[in-house]
């Protein structure tokens, strides 16, 4: 797969409705990820929302609640990826509607774990890590495996395996050092 410009490869939104939102099993390799358009701004991420539902005014209609969804990620592998620009290194990003409502932190009933980050490398644009990993309090991430993930963070600097970890079961996280990261 080559990606040119936006988001970036994505699993989610799960859990923004309530419904078991799992997902399981999946196999992303060999991708390329091309900044165009002037921007791209994911390598590939996972991510999930809230566990209460919330009004959620930037998002139509604005009168329906978002979150509350539950299930499981688990049993994924990123490998293989060429970065060429993206804003940031490959990440799991829990509670999605926490910007809008700061009032249900820690509560995605998502449960992300078994996820393999392998063989990254190129260069990041703007970006001040090559991973990260936020989860919830009521569901901590385990078994998240950084391997080889080596961005430059520009064109022309050293590569670093540098990252930031919130909300993970201790020795959750591995492959990445700094910021909360084993």
């Amino acid at each position: 797969m080559t990606c040119y410009g936006g988001n970036g490869p994505a699993i989610g939104s799960l859990g923004q409705y309530p419904e078991d939102a799992s997902v399981e099993s999946v196999k992303i390799t060999d991708v390329t990820i091309l900044k165009a358009n002037s921007y791209i701004r994911n390598t590939i991420y996972i991510k999930t929302w809230i566990g209460i539902p919330t009004l959620q005014s930037s998002y139509e209609p604005a009168d329906l609640p978002r979150g509350g969804g539950w299930g499981s990620v688990r049993n994924i592998l990123f490998a293989n990826f060429d970065v060429q620009g993206a804003d940031s290194g490959a990440s799991i990003t829990q509670e999605n509607g926490r910007i809008v409502n700061l009032t249900t932190p820690g509560s995605s009933l998502m449960e992300v774990s078994n996820v393999q980050f392998v063989n990254f490398t190129g260069w990041l644009e703007g970006g001040e890590r090559a991973g990260s990993v936020s989860c919830a309090t009521a569901h901590p991430c385990f078994n998240i495996e950084y391997q080889n993930v080596s961005l430059s963070l520009n064109q022309s600097s050293a590569p670093v395996s540098t990252g930031r970890c919130t909300f993970s079961r201790e020795g959750g996280v591995t492959g990445l050092s700094g910021g909360g990261c084993d």
